[in-house]
């Protein structure tokens, strides 16, 4: 242990602990400790302690443990004096007044903190009593298991308290109250989201997350939004917010509006699964036990009864759906909800938020949620060619078709379907053919990370076999292989 001194040595029974105790001898009484009191330097009693069961140690010995809390402390003080009260005790049954029966005291004392500086402060003694007549009873501090204030922090000594009530990382704790707030101290535990793109807190702009290729700020109806994500319905609406994507009704109560991402099954059919969501500052989660198969369904109600969605994991063939679905049934009103984060991970316990001491919900730092690593797993679903992009390839040997290619930052899913058709425009070495609609645009070969286009040319006369050129569509297009 710490070889900080031991306090609190200096102890003795009072004049009317004496005279008590003189009073006793030869009448068969006894008597009982009633309680305990913390005193400061000018004898005001400010705190009762909590007095533990004494027991009899060594004959004519008693142990007495006392526990000092600040619980209800509102005005911290320093405690120089703790104070024994007992009553005279015959035929089993405590009598006469309440006597300050022993003392004990140190100069320098203890400061006790309010409860609100330093929640869950205590500290324990023990004090061994030792009767004999009225001149040798003797009180003496128990060192065994003594925590003193000088052992607090200190290098084998005992671990303090910090503001929350929990012990401090640096003082070999976890700094948290529950299993969440141990993983955000200590920046490690926190698993893998099995969903991608699904950290809502950021604006989806100027390369924050959430991954927005589209670049709208605003989506409306069954269509695809933000990246890996389609609305079902017809009366949806998703609004990206610094704070989050707010997600509601655009019509009448009785219509419905999902939310949708869809991942591989892969290998994780009869896994033990936790959903969880941060969902207008609050944090919903729910567990799938190990064993399930097709018949996967877990839903998580959010809100209140007044207004509620819910989030559903389901099985769909060969992928897994994750679902916000906002329904008419389920609500009255078309106030919509501002989802935060949505995470399904391996395990039995949720790793995506956890509550501070005043009770907010946080995200913790999840793995691979930089919008880089997103943007990386999001392309390979979904990839916008701008317009105004130069792309380069050649006619066709037999003068029917032109050729075009492009790099991709990553491979794609799957080869990839084209929508969002556009006008095209060509150039070649012979000088500029100028705007045409491109009939049967189509993916002629994909080679990793390289696509190669092909559509019919417009005008083999201008434009010959073997004739280089450039090419660009005049609206953007995409290439998506979702799921």
């Amino acid at each position: 242990m710490s070889e900080t001194p031991v306090k609190w040595t200096a102890a003795g029974l009072t004049p009317e602990g004496n005279a008590l105790q003189a009073a006793l001898l030869g009448t068969g009484d006894g008597l009982t400790f009633t309680r305990a009191a913390a005193a400061d330097a000018e004898g005001v009693e400010r705190l009762d302690l909590t007095l533990q069961a004494p027991c009899t140690v060594d004959g004519p010995k008693c142990r007495v443990p006392v526990l000092l809390t600040n619980a209800g402390v509102e005005t911290g003080f320093t405690m120089t004096e703790l104070r024994f009260y007992v009553r005279r005790v015959t035929d089993g049954a405590p009598t006469g007044e309440e006597v300050l029966y022993a003392t004990v005291t140190d100069e320098t004392g203890d400061p006790i903190p309010t409860a609100a500086q330093s929640p869950g402060f205590t500290i324990d003694w023990a004090f061994v009593f030792q009767f004999g007549n009225a001149s040798e009873v003797t009180v003496t501090l128990d060192p065994v298991g003594l925590v003193s204030i000088g052992m607090v922090g200190q290098p084998n000594g005992v671990a303090g308290l910090g503001d929350n009530g929990a012990v401090p990382v640096a003082q070999g704790g976890t700094g948290a109250t529950t299993p969440q707030a141990a993983l955000a101290a200590l920046g490690a535990g926190v698993r893998p989201n099995l969903l991608d793109n699904a950290i809502f807190i950021g604006g989806g702009t100027a390369g924050n997350v959430p991954v927005n290729q589209q670049g709208k700020t605003e989506y409306t109806g069954q269509v695809s939004t933000i990246d890996r994500w389609s609305m079902i319905g017809t009366v949806g609406q998703l609004t990206l917010k610094e704070n989050g994507v707010y997600f509601e009704k655009t019509a009448d109560a009785t219509s419905y509006a999902g939310l949708d991402e869809k991942i591989p099954l892969g290998n994780l059919e009869g896994k033990e699964l936790t959903l969880s969501c941060l969902v207008d500052g609050v944090c919903y989660c729910d567990t799938v036990g190990a064993g399930w198969s097709s018949d996967l369904s877990k839903t998580i109600q959010i809100g209140t009864e007044a207004k509620y969605m819910t989030l559903n994991v389901a099985r769909v063939d060969d992928t897994l759906r994750i679902r916000f679905y906002y329904g008419g049934a389920s609500s009255a009103s078309t106030t919509g909800f501002l989802l935060q984060a949505v995470k399904l991970e391996i395990g039995s316990t949720q790793t995506l938020a956890y509550q501070d001491i005043d009770g907010t919900w946080r995200l913790l730092p999840q793995p691979e949620s930089d919008y880089a690593s997103q943007l990386a797993k999001c392309q390979q679903y979904f990839f916008p060619i701008a317009n105004n992009r130069d792309l380069y390839g050649s006619v066709s040997g037999a003068g029917d078709a032109l050729l075009f290619t492009i790099d991709l930052p990553v491979c794609m899913r799957t080869i990839p379907a084209i929508s969002g058709q556009s006008t095209m425009y060509v150039r070649s070495i012979k000088g500029q053919y100028g705007d045409f609609n491109p009939s049967n645009l189509r993916i002629y070969s994909v080679g990793g990370t390289q696509i190669k286009f092909e559509c019919s040319n417009p005008d083999s006369a201008s434009i010959p076999p073997g004739t280089p050129i450039t090419t660009f569509f005049v609206n953007s297009i995409y290439l998506t292989a979702e799921l």
